[in-house]
């Protein structure tokens, strides 16, 4: 690359409403890579307040203020109401490919357009640089990338790489797996690399290295592109492979309401979700056999279950969770009749020398209270345990309470 660092500054607008100062563009280079017909860009805009007459000075902008590098999309360089002393610089950095350079080039212009719709003293200008690159060397072969494992906010990729071309020696050459947003190389993608290597398993999500103009944000459940970049830093190759659509969201946790009787109501919380596919959860009691349920379902349970649950869509599923629930239950009570046991449906017990009939009994069971008795004729059946002052409600020598 023979053009790098800061360029010419040249003039946007010569007076703007505050007539001491004046607008300027700028760009710096921070790498040219001429891959066949594609030229890709990296660098940083600037935009420059400047002195225009006497001394100091600054303006306010009542509208945010463009730069469009070519190849790129639009970003907002400074913001409305922000003040700009003169001799105040705004940056914002830019990765495009221009496509369509000819391979024989080894020079041509770059163009940035800076834009503010402010009526009197806005602008709207294209400047232009003159680039220059080393078409030397020959780009790298053979690249070629697959997915290996997929997360729910990223993938791990198998990049591999034939030959880094000419030159081959440097330390810094490198391989690249990149998730886009898109499918074209640029936008919005996020990537990884290995340097000095031919071949790596490389794993992007969203810890990993993103377009600081236009960043990616992985989400579950919503498909992406993905593809591999190789540079010799001279010249580079890459590819876009294909798409896949990333896992579900993780279980975070599941909630159960016990509601009694065995009926437990559950909830499955886990992170929102796009709609690439159709993502479901799925309930198993041996990880073997699995029954599609909502995120909201319930199930009668007679003793200690242990429940397995995943998310799953057209690419796999997410890990299990697990969780083990001991559902609270009526114990039935039985007596014998005729030396024969037999439900009992009527119980009587003794208040102040009088017989009482008991409505509903309770006791203790692994520590918990525990309906045993319920009156199916109890006229205040709906009125729970009793409250103090109901005459169905009386103390046992156990200290447990009696309805």
């Amino acid at each position: 690359m023979a053009t790098s660092g800061w360029q010419n500054e040249q003039t946007i607008i010569t007076q703007t409403f505050s007539r001491s100062v004046m607008l300027k563009g700028n760009v710096y280079i921070d790498t040219i890579t001429h891959s066949g017909t594609n030229l890709r860009v990296t660098g940083t805009i600037a935009l420059c307040t400047r002195q225009r007459q006497g001394s100091g000075g600054s303006i306010t902008y009542s509208y945010d203020q463009y730069a469009t590098p070519e190849g790129g999309p639009e970003r907002v360089i400074c913001s409305k109401g922000t003040r700009m002393p003169v001799g105040t610089d705004f940056y914002s950095t830019f990765d495009v490919t221009i496509a369509n350079v000819p391979a024989t080039d080894t020079g041509r212009n770059f163009t940035v357009n800076f834009r503010c719709p402010s009526g009197q003293y806005g602008y709207n200008v294209n400047l232009t640089w003159w680039l220059s690159f080393d078409s030397s060397g020959t780009a790298p072969t053979g690249l070629d990338v697959s997915i290996t494992s997929i997360q729910d906010t990223g993938a791990t990729m198998a990049v591999t790489l034939g030959s880094y071309g000419s030159p081959s020696s440097e330390a810094n050459r490198y391989i690249e797996a990149a998730i886009m947003g898109q499918s074209t190389y640029g936008g919005q993608y996020r990537f990884d690399i290995a340097k000095a290597t031919t071949s790596a398993t490389i794993t992007v999500n969203n810890n990993s290295r993103t377009n600081t103009s236009n960043p990616l944000t992985i989400v579950p459940n919503t498909q992406y592109w993905y593809g591999a970049y190789a540079s010799n830093t001279v010249m580079s190759t890459y590819m876009v492979k294909g798409t896949f659509i990333t896992l579900p969201a993780y279980i975070t946790s599941i909630t159960a309401n016990d509601v009694g009787q065995g009926e437990v109501y559950f909830t499955v919380n886990h992170a929102s979700e796009g709609t690439a596919d159709t993502a479901i959860t799925e309930l198993s009691y041996n990880q073997t056999t699995w029954q599609t349920v909502s995120d909201n379902f319930h199930l009668a349970l007679t003793g200690q279950t242990t429940l397995y649950v995943r998310r799953t869509n057209s690419s796999g599923s997410t890990p299990v969770y697990s969780i083990s629930v001991v559902p609270s239950t009526r114990i039935k009570l039985y007596g014998s009749v005729n030396g024969q046991a037999q439900e009992i449906t009527k119980l009587y017990g003794s208040v102040n020398g009088q017989s009482k009939r008991i409505r509903k009994l309770y006791g203790s069971v692994n520590g918990r209270s525990k309906l045993i008795f319920v009156d199916s004729g109890d006229p205040w059946s709906s009125r729970g345990s009793g409250t103090a002052g109901d005459p169905y409600v009386i103390s046992s020598s156990f200290g447990d309470t009696i309805s």
